[in-house]
């Protein structure tokens, strides 16, 4: 045997050691099997029609080469990713299903989770998510509480565990900037269903005392809400932004009614979320983190939350974490809100204050962490399965 055969022997034999750990990734799955030069090149242009959002025209070529090709592994891997750029999870199972029937891997996917490389190792956990089956969920969990892979990814994992109830909310000791922390998990359904309000005239008021707060108004604001809870004593919104009007004015008198307000508001309605962080955020003002952190506590067992209700359940985390100079846990709070809702007033002031006390510390993240929540999984009340 010449120096050459054995050198070429010697390639495919890697190639094939390398095959049997990284689970293929669409960018190179293109390239495997008997696919033609115009399969190739077709799946290449679908590719770019992925990357660059074109997520229609990329499935049309990708389902009419499915067609042509009869199930392809190749073809089933890039729509399995398209499916996933769309988030059309229900789309996605079921090509999941269709690549397992015709290319077993189970076995692969804990190999590509634990020692694959980028590509491969997200192919392997979008695969597991979408199939959800018992032994790719095994892998999913023994990936979760590994040292391997990004921490972003790991923290998908933990949701996705959750989502499928194959793991309670915790604590768990995981791997997560490079030490063992514990962390507890939060998943409630997000709904943007509005709140009703009883009545015309009480909603038209609740938004004239609205006004009056965002331009620092306290007592217009104040002669607002008690009109509104003249007119409903049982409506929670009006006591708890009553509350929000004595706190603007700034005095101890005034703050010692509204949190007065906030307790009677929170014995009455237990689960008015919005008396819990606004108490907590009185709490953080005098540094009793403690007593913030114990206000929120029952919040993690909420099964549903408005989009609102969230928003301002994480900022007050971040003001936890800020006042105990946990920048990480701050970063980890404001990448949610900036999922959840960027357009909200919050997420663009934590992120600048973020930014400005990164810079004022001089260095990256402060390594501290707090029992507080670090990984949320949000479910839409549509039922996709979105996350944030």
């Amino acid at each position: 045997m010449s120096k050459r055969s054995r050198a070429r022997n010697k390639q495919l034999r890697n190639r094939r050691k390398k095959q049997k750990l990284v689970v293929q990734s669409p960018a190179s799955s293109a390239t495997s099997g008997r696919l033609n030069r115009r399969t190739v090149s077709r799946l290449a242009e679908a590719t770019n029609l992925i990357n660059a959002g074109h997520f229609s025209e990329a499935e049309e070529i990708l389902t009419e080469e499915d067609r042509r090709h009869n199930g392809h592994p190749s073809i089933l891997e890039d729509l399995l990713w398209l499916h996933q750029a769309q988030e059309d999870h229900l789309s996605a199972t079921l090509i999941a299903e269709r690549l397992l029937r015709v290319r077993p891997q189970d076995a692969e996917v804990r190999l590509s989770l634990d020692r694959g490389d980028e590509a491969g190792r997200m192919f392997a956990f979008t695969l597991a998510k979408a199939v959800k089956s018992p032994d790719l969920m095994d892998a999913l969990h023994h990936f979760a509480f590994s040292t391997r892979g990004p921490d972003q990814l790991r923290s998908e994992a933990l949701n996705v565990l959750q989502e499928n109830d194959r793991l309670g909310p915790g604590p768990h000791r995981v791997f997560y900037g490079g030490e063992w922390k514990e962390i507890e998990l939060f998943s409630p359904e997000i709904t943007d269903v509005p709140q009703p309000v009883k009545t015309p005239k009480l909603e038209k008021l609740h938004e004239e005392g609205y006004f009056a707060l965002s331009d620092d108004d306290p007592e217009k604001a104040e002669l607002i809400f008690r009109r509104c809870i003249e007119l409903d004593p049982d409506d929670p919104t009006s006591r708890h932004n009553l509350a929000g009007a004595l706190i603007q004015y700034g005095d101890y008198e005034s703050e010692v009614e509204a949190k007065r307000i906030l307790n009677d508001l929170l014995e009455r309605f237990p689960d008015y979320s919005f008396a819990r962080t606004s108490l907590a955020q009185l709490a953080i003002r005098v540094g009793d983190l403690q007593a913030a952190c114990d206000l929120m506590a029952p919040l993690k067992q909420r099964q549903q939350m408005h989009r609102s209700e969230i928003m301002a359940y994480f900022s007050v985390v971040g003001e936890i974490s800020f006042a105990g100079n946990a920048l990480e846990s701050v970063e980890q709070t404001v990448s949610m809100m900036e999922q959840i809702d960027p357009n909200h007033p919050n997420t663009s002031i934590f992120r600048r204050r973020l930014d400005f006390a990164r810079r004022a510390s001089n260095s990256p993240l402060q390594r501290q962490s707090l029992a507080i929540p670090g990984h949320f999984q949000g479910r839409s009340d549509n039922g996709s399965g979105q996350r944030y």
